[in-house]
């Protein structure tokens, strides 16, 4: 692998699902910190070095695909949660991307959970980016974002009525991804 000049990089890059985790973590019970993932998704960026505030991103994820390592709560997640039957798709498309620095960005988008679209701004970190030896462009990233569950309607109507607060409203979102250049489209 090798380093290059940054106007090579510039151009669409598809995330690689071997390399990319878009993943969630809540408290559980207030005291337990609950992983999961989401295992199925395609999207990319539209990378603009000379004009990084150019640069967009947009992801379309399965919610069917969200594993958290216990396939009971898995179920419980998806079906109450999430109401994949009816929803089966979260998205996020960037509508502004603000540079911090040479390799940060804040990037808010609209993201669309349950239905329901809102805008959300994830803290970017460009980890790293060159061409390697095949050739093919490929930048690694890492995100971040948190954000409160109702606001998207992702909640257990039985535990609210209950009164119950098993799960907290606070989730943060983790992305860690590998883009790799592309010829066509963001998202098919």
């Amino acid at each position: 692998m090798t380093t290059t000049a940054r106007t090579s990089l510039t151009g669409t890059d598809l995330l690689d699902p071997a390399r990319t985790r878009l993943g969630f973590v809540a408290r559980q019970l207030g005291v337990a910190k609950v992983r999961g993932k989401f295992a199925a998704f395609a999207g990319g960026i539209q990378l603009h070095f000379a004009d990084p505030a150019r640069s967009s991103a947009e992801v379309t994820v399965d919610v069917d695909s969200l594993t958290t390592g216990n396939s009971r709560r898995d179920e419980h997640l998806r079906r109450h949660f999430f109401d994949a039957a009816v929803h089966p798709r979260i998205t996020f498309r960037s509508t502004a991307v603000d540079v911090l620095a040479a390799d940060r960005a804040r990037v808010t988008g609209d993201l669309t959970v349950r239905g329901t679209t809102r805008p959300l701004t994830i803290a970017v970190v460009r980890t790293g980016a060159l061409i390697d030896s095949e050739g093919s462009s490929r930048v690694h990233l890492r995100g971040r974002a948190t954000l409160d569950r109702r606001d998207w309607d992702v909640t257990w109507r039985a535990a609210v009525e209950g009164g119950g607060a098993f799960v907290s409203n606070r989730v943060a979102i983790e992305l860690d991804a590998v883009a790799v250049r592309a010829h066509g489209p963001l998202v098919g």
